[in-house]
This record gives C-alpha cells, structure tokens and sequence, in this order.
C-alpha cells in the first residue's frame, strides 16, 4: 500500500519516492516526503506497465510477480547446476522452495519487494560466484546488479555484501593459511558493497523515515531463536506452523505458557540446523565453495540480526528476511538427507511436506479474500487485519470513487479527501487523502484553515456518537453540506 501512495506522490509532486503529507496547520498545505523505509521497486516496476501500458496497478503487480518467480527459479536452478547438484535434487530443492510460506505468500497478495529480492537475488549470486578474475567490466556489472537488488529491498545490501565477502575469501583460500600475509588478492571485488552501501544510505535512506538498526538494549528469547534457528525455519513454512502450533496451543493450556512452547520448537529446529550443517560441512562432495559462501551469509545475517534484536530494532521477527539464505541451504539438505537414508522414503516424505504446503495456499487465498471487495486498481481492499479494519463497504466505496471523478470534472480545483477508511483507499483517490494508518489516528487530528475544497466519507455510527466531529476536527470551514449518502456512510463537502 505505503509503496503505491509512493507512486501516487511522485505523480502528484513530479518528484521520486514521495508521499502527501497533509498538514495539520494548514489543510491546504500539501507537502513531498520521501518514502525512505521501503526500497522503490515494489511500485517502481508495476508502475512502469501502469505508465506505458495502461495496466491497472493490480495487474501490472501480479505480471511483475509471476516474471519474478520465473526469473528466480531459473536462478536458483542455474547457481543449483554451478555448485554441482544433480538435476533430481535442484528439482527437489526447487519445489520445497516454492512449497514455502515465505515465496507462496505472493500468490495471496503482492509482497513486492518480497517476490521481486526472490527474482534478483539469485542473478546476483550467479555472476558473483563465476568470477574468477576481477576486472573493471565486471565491477561495473556487478555494481549495476548490487543496485538494481537494493530497487528490490533493502535487505539485499546484506546479503549482496556478504556475498562478495564470501567470494573474496574464497578466492584468497590460499592466502588466508599464512597469517603472516593479508589476503590482498582481489580486493577490488568488495568495491561495490564499499561504494554502494554509503551511497544509498546517502542518497536514499537518509532523507527521511527508515528502519532504526539500534534501539535500547534488551531481548526475549525467540529474538534469539529466531535468527539461530532461521536457515530452516524460512523454509517448508516451519515458522508458520511454529505460530499455528502456539495458537492451539492456547486452546488447550494456560495462555502463559505459549511462548515457552514456541522457544523450545525453535530450540528443536536449531538443533536439527546444527546437525545438517555439520553433516554437509564433513561432506567432501559438496562443493567446498557452496559451504563457505552458505557459512559467510549465515554469519554474517545471524550477526546482524541478532544485535538489531537485541538492541530492539523496529525490525520485526519474520522468517522472511532469511529466506533467500535458507533457498541457498536447500540442496545441500535433500543431498544430506538422501545419502543418510532411503532417497525414495526421503523423497515420498518431501513431496508429501510439499503438497500439504501447497494445498495451505488455496487455504490462505481463501481466508484473505474472504469479506475483501476488489477495487478499481485490481487489489483487494483493505488489507488490514479484521481486527482493525473498516467498515467501508462497496456500496460505500463506489459512491466514494464516483463523487471523486465528480470533482474532477470541468476545471478540478484543488481538493482533500478526508476519509474514515485504511490507507489502501488513498491508491484509488488521485487526490490527496487523510486516511487511517497505523502511525495516525486520524480521529485525533485537527486540522486548521480552509482554502481547499474538503470532502468528507464518514460512517454513520462515527458520527451519530460524536455529533460534533467534523466541525471540531476542521474548525475553520463553516459548515458541511451533506452531498450524500449509503446505508453505512456520509459524504459532506466543507464549505
């Protein structure tokens, strides 16, 4: 949602990456932001079919999607085929890598940066590790894809960072067995990250909101457990079932005790990690530079991670971020399962795992569109959760979009939408709106002076219990003509 009002700012202000900003002072004073906290591709590239093609925005996001999905699994099949797996287990690998929560997802909704890291990352990885000789062009090159990652999300500048770290180790192994020398050979492959990296931060997410890497000191145990545990619990929808499995839990023991039953899953998955880690590091038919570039991302994420966590970063707890590193994993997990045990039972076990994840997505899709309309962009509205969404329903929204289109008829003066409803309305309105949003309770605000036509979508049950609302809210408009109405919701004009 907040990637698209992104879009719609940038449309409205002939400016990059911003959203409106309504002041309180002034209603008419409409002011840039830039939208710093997400990486632009996720509304860059469905906007790109939206400018050229005409393409609802809906649309162009599922295109986006499917072309991402495609692009990634010809990726990881290809960086799958270099580390010298056979075809059976990559088609294996392939399949539990869809068959996960943390990919599936995009079926149910657009994730963005989410599907689109999925297709980037992988091409990424591909050119890095083939380099065996490091040269200007290729520098270049791979700066180019070190950017186009960061377009996908923010996340990449970790993993595409400790990437080159891991590539550049390995071609200095040598090197390395003499503690007397620096393993100066092929320095120049960390030049990307070491540009890239302050440049963004420059240019990008220091001008304005971003995500804060150190709060104040303090941890819980699963901000451990998580990151420990992460190369297996971001696949096969482990951590969704670790979250499905404390909510049963709950029905049926003291509520008290949920959290405990979670750390001690994840304290099992992160035992059941350290046994396949040792296994494919003893392994000597594993590509010996598939186990460094794994054990470098693994490290270097864990690292991270774990002191965002425990100096409480806004950096929630999800599986997702790991797992482009548990999608490298994969491979080498089906390789050591297949040589520990029957490769048949093994496999009838995977794709049974695998269809009973899959049939999970129709579950899902089912559950979200459930009491969803969809709107004139092709989304479904109001992604919110139940607990906190609207109640704007479709008769209401329809009446709302025509009385727009309305006012943009003959000469459009400026304009405000005041609207009691979650952010992904403002998508649909091409005028500035005042929307619900986790961070505003735009119930709360006061807005002062009036030189901007205000138009008003109210719910009826808002505003019979607070009679006064509006002229309390907008104290300098004289009054409000009802211009009209749903069985659920009023629409004033500030006159």
């Amino acid at each position: 949602v907040y990637g698209f009002l992104a879009y719609k700012g940038s449309l409205f202000f002939h400016a990059f990456n911003v959203v409106q900003e309504i002041s309180p002072d002034n209603i008419a004073l409409i002011t840039p932001v830039f939208e710093s906290w997400w990486s632009p591709g996720q509304w860059l590239f469905p906007a790109l079919l939206n400018c050229l093609f005409g393409t609802r925005l809906g649309i162009a996001s599922i295109w986006i999607t499917l072309a991402a999905l495609a692009g990634g699994f010809a990726g990881y099949y290809r960086v799958f085929r270099f580390y010298g797996f056979s075809s059976r287990i990559i088609l294996i690998s392939l399949l539990i890598i869809f068959s996960g929560s943390t990919l599936y997802y995009c079926f149910v909704v657009y994730q963005g940066g989410e599907v689109l890291e999925f297709g980037f990352f992988p091409w990424f990885l591909l050119y890095v590790i083939k380099i065996r000789q490091v040269t200007w062009r290729k520098l270049l090159v791979v700066t180019l894809l070190f950017l186009l990652c960061f377009t996908a999300k923010t996340t990449l500048l970790l993993y595409c960072s400790f990437v080159l770290l891991a590539q550049w180790i390995q071609m200095n192994k040598t090197t390395f067995r003499n503690p007397l020398r620096f393993p100066s050979r092929q320095l120049g492959l960390l030049l990307p990250a070491l540009i890239c990296v302050p440049l963004i931060w420059l240019l990008f997410l220091s001008k304005g909101p971003h995500p804060v890497v150190v709060g104040h000191f303090g941890f819980s145990p699963e901000a451990i457990l998580v990151p420990l545990s992460s190369p297996l619990n971001s696949i096969l929808s482990i951590q969704q079932y670790i979250n499905r499995g404390e909510l049963a839990f709950v029905r049926f023991f003291p509520a008290a005790n949920a959290n405990l039953f979670s750390y001690v899953l994840y304290l099992l998955v992160f035992v059941m990690l350290l046994w396949f880690l040792g296994q494919i590091r003893r392994n000597k038919k594993i590509d010996p530079n598939y186990k460094i570039q794994f054990f470098i991302l693994y490290g270097g994420l864990l690292t991270f991670f774990l002191l965002a966590y425990v100096f409480n970063a806004n950096i929630d707890l999800s599986s997702r971020h790991f797992k482009l590193m548990g999608y490298l994993l994969v491979p080498g997990l089906v390789y050591v399962l297949e040589e520990k045990f029957r490769p048949s039972g093994v496999n009838a076990f995977l794709v049974l795992v695998c269809v009973i994840s899959l049939l999970d997505i129709f579950y899902l899709k089912r559950k979200w569109a459930r009491g969803r309309d969809i709107s004139i962009q092709y989304f479904y509205r109001n992604c919110e959760p139940p607990e906190v969404s609207d109640k704007l329903d479709r008769a209401s929204y329809e009446k709302l979009i025509t009385i727009e289109r309305v006012a943009q008829t003959g000469k459009p003066l400026p304009a405000v939408f005041w609207v009691e409803s979650t952010p992904d309305i403002g998508i649909d309105l091409k005028y500035p709106a005042i929307c619900q949003a986790p961070s505003r309770n735009i119930h709360a605000d006061v807005y002062r002076k009036s030189g901007v036509r205000l138009f008003v979508c109210v719910s009826k049950g808002t505003l019979s219990n607070n009679p006064g609302l509006l002229k309390w809210k907008f104290p300098d408009y004289a009054d409000f003509a009802l211009i009209d109405e749903t069985d659920q919701y009023w629409f004033f004009m500030g006159k």
